[in-house]
């Protein structure tokens, strides 16, 4: 494991690459999007040249190859090779032909990081599947799939992960049962108003002198705010904020989560 390196497993725009290349971290940027990627290489081509940032445009599959990528131009981060998932509330969808590397082969080849940021919409569960227990991360994060929550936690802890935190993306703070419980009934109005306060009270909006812009993955590791949870807890809190997701599911949640790990 290498104390210096992040890998950005889904760059996306690079609000996250910015903020490790801030840390002094060295980065291996992974990104299937070509579009994306040409972007990527403009918006830190100095970081490129002196070698603190490796772009690798590839998506994470089960297999080496070429597949199709379904580019969602509408919502950028909606992109996925899931055409559902690129396509989710009627949005058009593209497919384009990009690479394809297992995760494995990715570690090989650029070492294994001290941090794992995973957001690759649909595919996350690819690279825990592929991290190796003896040799892994000590801090990783993955986008939550809400009906698979249990599975990313079980892969997480089969890993040797044993600490959780589950971190709302519109807050930056800490996700609670009984607060997710109470707003689940609140109106819309309501939910905002107190999501904005619970933003400004308990989020971590800033790291530093690095103020985090809506949509990145906000800070990691131990300058997360709340407490961590083991497992049987964080298990509980992903099945408390499940239920809500199918229960008003036409009504969405309004936000989104990671889960944070570390042993």
């Amino acid at each position: 494991m290498d104390p210096k390196l992040v890998y950005d497993v889904g760059v996306h725009r690079g609000d996250d690459t910015a903020f490790y290349l801030h840390k002094g971290f060295r980065v291996v940027g992974v990104e299937a999007n070509p579009a994306m990627a040409n972007h990527l290489r403009d918006r830190f081509k100095s970081e490129i040249a002196a070698g603190a940032l490796e772009l690798l445009e590839v998506g994470v599959a089960e297999v080496e190859g070429e597949l199709e990528f379904w580019v969602c131009d509408a919502v950028t981060e909606w992109s996925s090779f899931n055409e559902k998932k690129a396509g989710v509330g009627g949005k058009t969808s593209r497919p384009v032909k990009v690479r394809t590397l297992p995760f494995a082969r990715i570690l090989e080849q650029h070492g294994v990081p001290f941090y794992c940021k995973i957001d690759i919409e649909g595919n996350d569960h690819l690279c825990l599947e592929n991290m190796n227990a003896a040799d892994k991360p000590a801090h990783v994060s993955v986008e939550m799939s809400l009906p698979k929550g249990d599975r990313d936690l079980s892969l997480l802890r089969g890993l040797g992960y044993a600490k959780f935190k589950i971190i709302s993306q519109v807050t930056f703070g800490p996700a609670r049962s009984a607060l997710q419980i109470a707003l689940s009934y609140a109106p819309g109005r309501v939910r905002r108003r107190i999501k904005r306060v619970e933003k400004s009270v308990f989020g971590k909006l800033h790291d530093g002198d690095w103020q985090f812009s809506f949509g990145s993955s906000g800070t990691f590791g131990d300058s997360l705010p709340g407490q961590w949870l083991d497992y049987d807890r964080a298990f509980a809190l992903w099945r408390v904020i499940n239920g809500i997701y199918v229960r008003q599911k036409s009504n969405g949640l309004g936000e989104w989560y990671d889960i944070h790990a570390t042993t």
